[in-house]
């Protein structure tokens, strides 16, 4: 459908000169709620380190945490909690320094793959898991 609907805006644009109408251009996100916070990612202190990853359409989040920069040895998952704008937040006590980690989203009640922060700082091989840095 989407796919259709930019056709016949580009089909307009070329054979018309007509200029698209941005009624016409679909935007999931606007039914999203809003973060105007700068916190999201690693939030680092030797006693406690928050993560924040903003998803609002996953029903559950968890954060996994690992060992080496291979990603194949997880030593924890922890489930994170959702806030009012859709951001996921996971809290660690004690010094987590250098600990890899990733996180995987349920949507539409799917598991997906694991995924590196998208605000990390450090990733390990290959960028499949990001480093916990401060």
């Amino acid at each position: 459908m989407i796919l259709i609907a930019g056709i016949i805006l580009l089909f307009r644009l070329a054979i018309y000169g007509q200029k698209a109408e941005p009624a016409l251009a679909f935007n999931p996100f606007t039914s999203y709620p809003l973060y105007n916070g700068s916190d999201l990612g690693v939030t680092y202190s030797t006693e406690r380190t928050t993560l924040k990853v903003w998803s609002p359409p996953a029903q559950e989040m968890r954060l996994r945490l690992y060992r080496t920069s291979t990603g194949n040895d997880m030593i924890e998952e922890v489930a994170c909690r959702k806030d009012s704008s859709g951001v996921w937040i996971a809290e660690l006590k004690g010094d987590r320094k250098n600990i890899y980690y990733t996180f995987r989203a349920k949507i539409e009640e799917k598991w997906g793959d694991e995924n590196p922060d998208p605000y990390a700082r450090a990733t390990g091989v290959n960028g499949n898991v990001a480093r916990l840095s401060t």
